[in-house]
């Protein structure tokens, strides 16, 4: 027969749970965090939302940069495109979330638009 494979065999093991866990999320009306990060960047395609967030910031702090998702590079950028200041301090050889999609990416959006100063440590 075919090989073993370690990842398929995970991957079919928790599908079952993983579509339980879902369905109690649903049934007990509950939301995680990927479901707030979601829910917030749905809330600012409203323009008039995201108006009355814009106008309360005009910096924003993003600390352990590295640990940024997709959810963090959206909305980080969304910021940036509306002229806010931001400011992220992180470590881009260290990556405590991958887990949990943390990919760094947001250091590429910072390169592209804006300034990246490397501190070295002596």
């Amino acid at each position: 027969g075919p090989a073993f494979n370690p990842a398929e065999h995970l991957a079919k093991s928790a599908r079952p749970r993983w579509n339980m866990y879902l369905f109690h999320k649903e049934i007990e009306g509950l939301v995680d965090y990927a479901d707030i990060a979601t829910m917030a960047l749905s809330l600012l395609e409203d323009p008039r939302v995201r108006a009355h967030v814009l106008c309360n910031f005009d910096h924003v702090l993003l600390d352990e940069a590295q640990d940024s998702t997709g959810f963090h590079t959206a909305f980080m950028e969304l910021f940036y495109k509306s002229g806010k200041s931001i400011f992220a301090i992180g470590d881009p050889h260290q990556n405590v979330y991958g887990w949990n999609g943390a990919r760094g990416r947001i250091f590429e959006v910072i390169e592209r638009v804006g300034v990246i100063v490397e501190l070295q440590r002596k």
